[in-house]
């Protein structure tokens, strides 16, 4: 949320930052954001230490439990629960602008990236559903997955994809290997975090264990090599992003014009004004 924040042109009202901060948000904000105190995480907040800051408003993820909510806002603190992923990113974004009078800002922002994800829906608006090759996604660990509801579904969607678990009763499915094996992907797209690394070789042992998986070498992915790591902010912070890697390796015909690492460095130089340096996505 940091990163909209700034966006938004108001990264000196902040008072204090989470503790995830990844590398490659730390590479693009201010050294002003950066040298601010941490306050943990929203699973893990440091609540004697936000009440000291006497912040206004706190910004938190759905992640942070109703109890340290309560704890917060009995200390006069009022707290916006919300999400940049999903259908929710351009109501969340637009509903911080109001808060932080920063609404021409946000609407320059969210027309830039509608352009792209509208690029997207109208080049695969005509595919058949024979045309769209089956996805399996993966989090952060073995064989957890995205269902109906879910960001990463979304994502897969309006790619142009099919999700293996297309069908599953939860929006976070816990598949198993059986049933990923007999779905036969065409595309494997397994989402790094920080706890995987963030360098190139990183991402290359990433995608290593996953060739090397036997329950996935009979799939069609492994077979022809369709096996893609992407880093967790180009899923959130930066989903347009992520789309635009999602559409490419499901449609590389479709989408021949369209280089996502390029549009990504305009997009931080533009936002941000800095450069865009770090590896995001394997192959």
């Amino acid at each position: 949320m940091i990163e909209i924040v700034h966006v938004l042109g108001a990264g000196d009202k902040v008072v204090a930052r989470s503790a995830s901060l990844s590398s490659d948000a730390e590479a693009i904000l201010p050294k002003s954001i950066l040298e601010l105190p941490d306050v943990g995480t929203d699973m893990e907040p440091n609540l004697e230490l936000i009440v000291e800051l006497k912040p206004d408003l706190v910004l938190a993820s759905q992640r942070l439990t109703d109890e340290n909510r309560k704890k917060l806002e009995d200390a006069g603190i009022a707290v916006m629960e919300d999400t940049l992923t999903g259908s929710r990113r351009y109501e969340c974004i637009r509903n911080l602008a109001l808060i932080l009078q920063a609404e021409q800002k946000a609407t320059e922002f969210i027309n830039y990236e509608t352009y792209y994800v509208n690029l997207v829906k109208n080049r695969v608006a005509a595919l058949s559903r024979s045309e769209k090759p089956l996805v399996y996604f993966e989090w952060y660990k073995l064989w957890f997955s995205t269902g109906p509801g879910g960001s990463y579904d979304k994502l897969i969607v309006d790619a142009g994809g099919i999700n293996i678990a297309e069908n599953a009763s939860t929006s976070s499915p816990q598949l198993s290997a059986e049933f990923v094996a007999e779905a036969n992907p065409a595309i494997v797209i397994r989402m790094s975090t920080y706890l995987d690394g963030e360098d190139l070789a990183s991402l290359q042992t990433l995608r290593n264990s996953i060739l090397a998986r036997p329950e996935l070498s009979e799939t069609k992915a492994v077979k022809n090599g369709t096996v893609y790591v992407i880093k967790s902010v180009l899923l959130v912070d930066r989903d347009v992003i992520g789309l635009l890697y999602f559409a490419k390796w499901l449609h590389p015909n479709l989408f021949q014009d369209i280089d996502p690492a390029a549009i990504h460095a305009e997009y931080i130089q533009r936002f941000f004004n800095a450069e865009l340096t770090g590896v995001f996505t394997y192959p």
